[in-house]
């Protein structure tokens, strides 16, 4: 067991020599201490030459101490927002859509703590923007507000820049923007409007939120906004869908989410691409 505490510690120092000395010994390389893998601690501290080094020597990418889900390199790398490590777990054939004791994902886990880069190479290749983790929060509802997730004990707050930003990303890439009609936390839009955060509650309308979505106490939207905000007169205000947004959506539905990614490359002029993807 000391060898393994050895090696684990020495990948969480960026140590090589160490942790090829403890291999050298016939430790496994998968083998865990303080349920931590020599991988998962590199990624946990940014150590990407260790990732690589371990990765070089077997290590398994898709690995959770005691085979029990807690947390797979991949979504402690998402967590800490290292997209270089990521890009690197993906190609060692990481598991995109693999989950933590929390059903959160890598994606999920990248999008709760605001790490833009890192959502965005989730969503490339192919990662599920509608899982939600066991407190029913989907990627949306992190980002569109600054509400407690099961993984936190705090609030995490991401600046109003990168919100918009990543929650156009999972709009662009089909996520649901009615997710969670119905329960406790609400959709997306009740948590942007609980938050008085006016533009992602546009963003969400643009791309076909449902203002009249009950959460389970049956509140709308406008319910749950701040009395007298820039978000209850929003969602106040006469608003049924314009041609615009009834174009987008259309045209989004014709495509399908797994091809919603590709809008980018169709033939067409740029001001339309631009309008499909409200960028």
């Amino acid at each position: 067991m000391d060898h393994v505490k050895n090696m684990v510690q020495a990948a969480m120092i960026g140590d090589t020599q160490a942790v090829q000395l403890c291999l050298d010994k016939g430790v496994d390389i998968n083998a865990s201490w303080n349920n931590r893998t020599a991988l998962g601690a590199a990624c946990r501290e940014k150590k990407v030459d260790t990732v690589k080094f371990l990765l070089s020597c077997g290590a398994d990418v898709n690995h959770t101490p005691g085979g029990r889900p807690t947390q797979a390199a991949l979504i402690i790398a998402a967590e800490e927002g290292q997209p270089d490590i990521v890009k690197l777990l993906l190609s060692h054939g990481a598991d995109v859509n693999i989950t933590d004791r929390w059903r959160y994902s890598a994606l999920l886990s990248a999008a709760s703590k605001g790490h833009v880069a890192c959502q965005e190479i989730l969503i490339e290749n192919e990662a599920n923007v509608d899982q939600t983790g066991i407190d029913m929060a989907s990627a949306l509802h992190c980002v569109t507000g600054e509400e407690l997730t099961m993984k936190d004990a705090d609030p995490y707050r991401i600046n109003t820049e990168d919100s918009l930003r990543l929650c156009r990303s999972l709009l662009q890439a089909g996520a649901n923007p009615n997710i969670g009609d119905g329960g406790a936390r609400g959709t997306p839009l009740h948590v942007a409007a609980r938050g008085d955060h006016v533009e992602l509650t546009r963003l969400l309308l643009e791309a076909g939120a449902d203002m009249n979505a009950a959460d389970s106490l049956g509140k709308k939207p406008v319910d749950v906004a701040p009395v007298d905000s820039a978000t209850k007169t929003l969602l106040l205000s006469p608003s049924p869908l314009t041609l615009c947004q009834l174009c987008r959506l259309v045209v989004w539905s014709s495509l399908g989410k797994e091809r919603l990614h590709a809008v980018d490359r169709l033939r067409i002029p740029s001001a339309h691409k631009t309008f499909l993807q409200f960028v």
